[in-house]
């Protein structure tokens, strides 16, 4: 089996006992098998990242970027009071900063923006989403260095790079996630970072010095600058790297402690610059200790108070213990979890049949194994233990998934070298394994096309994942939604409320760059009066509720399931009996009549808030033979240009004068639903407060 020693190298003696075993080396036709498989689905993410929509935090991170460029502060608006933090801030000063930077950079020289002014286009948003492929390849290259490093053989770097990119989660998450994708990828590029340093023996090796910091440099910028919290992290790795490495050298009959200060001082230097670089870029926070404390204090634990649906269960916040485990197992590849067993059954059965000590595996070897277990667990157990709120599956640890990967590639290279040994024949079957491994998860997820990220494995999909799983919980579906709209009409993207009434997606950030392709797809037909489309993703409710009906549907194939990623449906209000007393629209009993369009308070009577609010209740068929409704209220015109439709029919007012008064015919349909529109004239704003209503029995 091939490990990487350099028998050659200062202060490494070839240990007595039995021999330094030796990866086998995967044959070439599988490295080009599996590297086609790679490019595959590298392909895919970045066709994704062209093709989807915006997730939900990607506008937010817009408004940072712009306070950031105008007042120093990368602070969405609702944080900032003029040009400086709120109260409310709360540490939310570094959420991204640097991830946020590299997508403008890459907008700017695609042509989609201006240096200094973040747009909010479709084309932008396509070439931050490219910025995110891109570092998605780098973490790529260093998940394959390594694994290179751990067996000294590029081919098994080679092999460990497409391990990383056939894990759907990666190559999701890579075409949008601007929050986590830094993290994971700045992680990574750390780890292999410190197992080079374990490969520098002395000052004199300025190219090799010279990469390390570098290399550690770029980790630590990109990991502390999308996300200060994984701080601890980090420095519990670089602390293990030296103590471990110092404990060997203790023990080592020809140890040079000089070498070990030679390590100690590149950890130390590339602290030193990238605490500078983060310096220069958010001097404002990185330059006050306080305001950046509060913000590893603010990113390790976000507080949320939603509910995620895991495995059949509504998890509220935090979750319990089993969250981490269930989204793990759900949507790692089952060549990842099997690669993963046999990196502990091999290690076991090298240790205990060939009488195997640490003293026969290299330095490097024995480091880089142990910093990947801690990248691995550390994280996730400290926020179990500690209680933390977790949610939108395990995306707040996607940096778990690069060192799962690497660790994976070295149970199958174990594998392989134990079957070559002891059962030369079973090696070919072995390889096959591994290629089927990588195809089912990269073909499966490219059917998901371009939700790739709501994949599961097979083992998950023997039972439903509609009504088990939360599917498309970042909105990247809303761009598709979006042409489902019916082409005008009343529409919402939340189920109506009383008094939250309707929300508007033109007023959703995910809706609005593709506002224009409104009505182009298998677009829903006009809503009724008193019905509203209504467009939602899959998150906790896979259907739209039973009252609505013309349903349109966002669906994927995984294995032998479709699952749906989102819908659209016309969707009547509710609609309640009006009261025999007058109504007072300042009484918070007065909601269910006010359908929308309207800015309800309590305590204050209703204003509109739109060009046409809308009124709705019912009435049975004694009261619609000859009844009539009464508005009163006060308007800055009177009632002059406003166009009064019931049940979609203009009728004719009879309006006093002074104040606000409009009696208008009660012309119910079948059901006994009477919904009131009132059409403002756009030409002018218009302020129409309506103080109260009531029927009248007389027309």
């Amino acid at each position: 089996m091939v490990l990487a020693i350099d028998e050659g190298a200062p202060g490494v003696e070839a240990p007595a006992g039995p021999r330094p075993l030796r990866f086998a080396e995967p044959p070439r036709w599988l490295v080009v098998v599996v590297m086609s498989i790679a490019t595959v689905a590298v392909a895919g993410t970045f066709a994704s990242g062209w093709f989807t929509g915006i997730s939900w935090d990607e506008p937010i991170h817009v408004e940072r970027l712009r306070n950031w460029f105008d007042h120093g502060w990368y602070l969405p608006d609702d944080y900032m009071a003029g040009s400086e933090p709120s109260e409310s801030a709360n540490g939310e000063f570094v959420y991204a900063p640097v991830t946020a930077l590299l997508g403008h950079a890459v907008a700017v020289v695609a042509g989609s923006e201006t240096w200094g002014k973040p747009e909010e286009t479709v084309a932008a948003y396509q070439h931050r989403h490219v910025m995110l492929g891109l570092l998605g390849v780098v973490g790529l290259m260093a998940a394959g260095g390594t694994v290179r490093l751990l067996t000294n053989s590029r081919r098994w770097g080679l092999v460990g790079a497409s391990v990383l990119a056939s894990i759907p989660l990666w190559a999701g998450h890579a075409s949008f996630n601007i929050k986590d994708v830094g993290v994971a990828v700045g992680y990574g590029i750390f780890t292999f970072g410190l197992m080079l340093v374990t490969r520098v023996e002395n000052v004199r090796q300025r190219r090799q010095v010279v990469t390390v910091l570098a290399v550690l440099t770029s980790g630590l910028v990109l990991a502390l600058g999308t996300r200060p919290g994984v701080v601890a992290a980090l420095g519990v790795s670089g602390a293990i790297a030296l103590g471990y490495d110092a404990w060997l050298s203790a023990r080592s009959r020809t140890a040079h402690w000089r070498s070990w200060w030679v390590r100690a001082g590149c950890i130390s230097a590339s602290a030193a610059l990238a605490a500078v670089v983060l310096w220069l870029l958010y001097p404002k926070v990185l330059g006050n200790p306080l305001h950046y404390l509060a913000a590893i204090d603010q990113s390790s634990d976000f507080g949320w108070n939603g509910r995620i649906l895991t495995a059949g269960q509504l998890m509220s916040m935090p979750p319990p213990w089993t969250y981490l485990p269930y989204w793990f197992s759900a949507q790692i590849p089952m060549l990842v979890t099997v690669g993963l067993a046999w990196a502990v059954c091999g290690g076991v059965l090298l240790v205990a049949r060939r009488g195997m000590t640490p003293e026969h595996v290299p330095r490097t070897f024995r480091v880089g194994v142990l910093l990947l277990v801690v990248q691995a667990t550390l994280l996730p157990t400290a926020a179990v233990l500690r209680g933390s709120v977790i949610y939108d599956g395990v995306r707040q640890f996607l940096f778990v998934i690069p060192a799962l990967a690497v660790l994976a590639t070295l149970g199958w290279a174990l594998a392989a070298t134990l079957l070559r040994a002891w059962r030369p024949r079973l090696v070919g079957l072995l390889w096959s394994v591994m290629v089927l491994g990588l195809l089912v998860p990269v073909g499966t997820s490219l059917l998901l096309f371009p939700y790739g990220y709501t994949w599961v494995n097979g083992a998950t999909a023997l039972q439903p994942v509609d009504g088990r799983w939360m599917v498309d919980y970042w909105r990247l579906s809303d761009r598709e939604l979006t042409t489902m709209l019916p082409a005008s009409g009343t529409e919402s993207c939340a189920l109506w409320a009383p008094m939250r009434q309707l929300v508007p997606c033109a007023s959703i950030p995910q809706h609005q760059p593709y506002w224009p392709t409104r009505g182009t797809g298998d677009a829903l037909p006009l809503p009724a009066p008193g019905e509203y489309a209504y467009v939602a993703p899959n998150r906790i409710r896979w259907t739209p509720p039973p009252e609505c009906h013309d349903t349109r549907t966002i669906s994927r194939r995984l294995f032998l399931q479709q699952v749906t990623i989102g819908y659209a449906a016309l969707c009547p209000t509710p609609l309640v009996p009006m009261p025999a007393s007058a109504v007072d629209t300042s009484d918070p009993e007065a909601a269910p009549y006010l359908l929308w369009g309207w800015e309800l308070a309590e305590g204050a009577q209703a204003r509109n808030a739109g060009a046409e609010p809308t009124i709705g209740f019912t009435v049975n068929g004694k009261q619609s033979e000859a009844a009539s409704l009464v508005l009163l209220g006060s308007s800055t015109d009177g009632h002059d240009g406003v166009v009064f439709r019931v049940n979609g029919r203009n009728v004719p007012t009879k309006a006093t004068v002074g104040g606000w008064r409009v009696r208008l015919p009660v012309v119910a349909g079948g059901d006994g639903r009477v919904v009131v529109t009132l059409f403002l004239a756009s030409d002018a704003p218009r302020s129409l407060v309506l103080d109260s209503m009531y029927l009248s029995s007389s027309r």
